[in-house]
């Protein structure tokens, strides 16, 4: 399977505001031997432990420009980390630069079809979560705070604590409910603890046509069920939902949809 960037990629909810987000507006400028030159200096700068770390990960991650771009700012920020005497700023552009990985793996593995097309594949590289930050306490206060952590609480009382590495969500006892990788390149997968399943969703755009995937996997990444599968091109559209059926709708203008659905027959909506 080809690896494929989409346009969907947003680099600024996947970077940190401040150090990150400021280092790749300075990066995203340079050539591309610049990127490497660049890249093999942070290296240098980092400890052995921490490059035998590094150095697995990056050979996972497809060269492509924009890919470079970013592996070259996670690398900026651990290494000014690293001479900062900072340690604790070091986990999360390198979680980040994990999941570019295991993104990356999930769309580049034998696995049985791409992303673009009818299904979503029947075997995925289940992404490996990060270590869980603690739970909230009643004292910790919704809002972000100076590291860009997020926390919020839901109108079930449930909190969820959200940085680079993705949103954990906790329940009010503090037992981990779910775990909620970033969007990257239109992927993003949902781990469901108590079920342990994993949900893939995916929204792509290929040769003009929308795509919306949504799959259920086990936490081996074998599939478990086909849940949906959307396309629309400028007024057409087509879903195949698992529990709502087969749907084809027709935008015949801006205040009128033909919807003919599989099990509940034709609407028009106005």
């Amino acid at each position: 399977m080809r690896y494929v960037e989409f346009k969907q990629f947003n680099i600024k909810s996947f970077l940190s505001e401040g150090t990150e987000y400021n280092l790749y507006l300075q990066l995203k400028e340079n050539t591309p031997q610049q990127l490497q030159e660049g890249i093999a200096d942070s290296l240098k700068k980092l400890p052995k432990n921490l490059l035998g770390k590094v150095k697995p990960i990056l050979k996972k991650i497809p060269k492509t420009g924009k890919n470079l771009v970013l592996v070259a700012t996670l690398l900026g920020t651990i290494a000014g980390a690293v001479q900062a005497g900072d340690m604790a700023k070091v986990d999360t552009p390198l979680d980040k630069l994990n999941n570019m990985t295991t993104m990356s793996a999930t769309m580049d593995a034998g696995t049985d079809a791409p992303l673009g097309s009818v299904s979503l594949p029947k075997n995925i590289d289940v992404i490996k979560m990060p270590t869980p930050p603690p739970a909230p306490g009643a004292d910790t206060p919704d809002g972000a705070n100076d590291n860009g952590v997020n926390t919020q609480t839901d109108k079930n009382g449930n909190r969820t604590v959200s940085s680079g590495a993705g949103t954990y969500t906790f329940s009010s006892g503090g037992d981990l409910l779910k775990y909620e990788t970033p969007k990257i390149k239109g992927l993003q997968q949902t781990h469901d603890i108590a079920k342990k399943t994993v949900t893939v969703d995916f929204a792509g755009d290929k040769d003009g046509v929308g795509i919306d995937q949504k799959a259920t996997y086990d936490m081996s990444g074998k599939l478990i069920s086909n849940d949906k599968i959307s396309t629309k091109y400028m007024d057409f559209g087509v879903t195949n939902d698992r529990e709502k059926g087969y749907t084809i709708d027709y935008q015949m203008s801006p205040d009128t949809k033909i919807s003919a659905n599989s099990k509940t027959g034709l609407s028009i909506n106005k």
